[in-house]
């Protein structure tokens, strides 16, 4: 894996870090980096209120020079991913956590967790939630968008709805809109149908 010329020494100590759980399991194939890895994985650097020093700080701070560090660290990012090693050690999910993540012209965004919810919706399907009438005026929703995201041994689902109902027209009208560039991914996201379609000019409620 040839990574010197393609990813910089802070996102692979980063991605070392964020897989703490398998880089413990892996002692034995790491054996000569210990002193790296113990303090890498004391600081956390993964975590984003961290604070991330200037590299060469960094190698001071342990005590080798910045090439040698530098090197390291490549070393152990290429035994972790490893083929037979991605086998041997894989990612173990612990937990799951489930994010109501609701879209509106009045509270703007409103995040909500859920645990236990063993079936997870699909995009266009509709929720009924009164629990959430008084704060977002609103109890039925549809699924506008579904991520997923891994974070060591949690499993994290976010499901991002809004209070129209679907429409795979409209849908593709909006994708259409963040590849033009008339409006950004983080609006599509975290903005609601209304706000986005009169950011659009257009009346959905019309034909076009």
């Amino acid at each position: 894996m040839e990574i010197k010329d393609r990813v910089t020494t802070k996102a692979l100590i980063i991605d070392i870090c964020s897989q703490s759980s398998r880089v413990k399991k892996m002692r034995t194939e790491l054996s000569k980096h210990s002193k790296i890895i113990d303090y890498l994985l004391e600081k956390k650097y993964n975590e984003e209120n961290t604070p991330f020093p200037l590299i060469n700080d960094l190698a001071k701070s342990i005590g080798i020079p910045y090439y040698k560090f530098r090197n390291s660290i490549e070393s152990i990012f290429e035994i972790l991913m490893k083929e037979e090693n991605c086998i041997k050690y894989p990612f173990i999910i612990k937990e799951e956590e489930v994010w109501l993540n609701f879209t509106s012209k009045i509270n703007r965004e409103f995040r909500f967790m859920v645990k236990g919810m063993t079936t997870i919706p699909r995009k266009g399907e509709r929720m009924d939630i009164p629990i959430f009438h008084a704060k977002q005026r609103f109890g039925t929703y549809y699924i506008k968008e579904i991520f997923s995201e891994f974070s060591d041994q949690t499993h994290i689902i976010n499901i991002f709805l809004d209070q129209e109902t679907y429409s795979p027209y409209l849908h593709l009208r909006l994708d259409q809109a963040v590849i033009l560039g008339e409006i950004s991914f983080w609006d599509r996201l975290h903005k609601s149908d209304d706000e986005l379609f009169d950011m659009l000019k257009l009346d959905y409620r019309k034909p076009w």
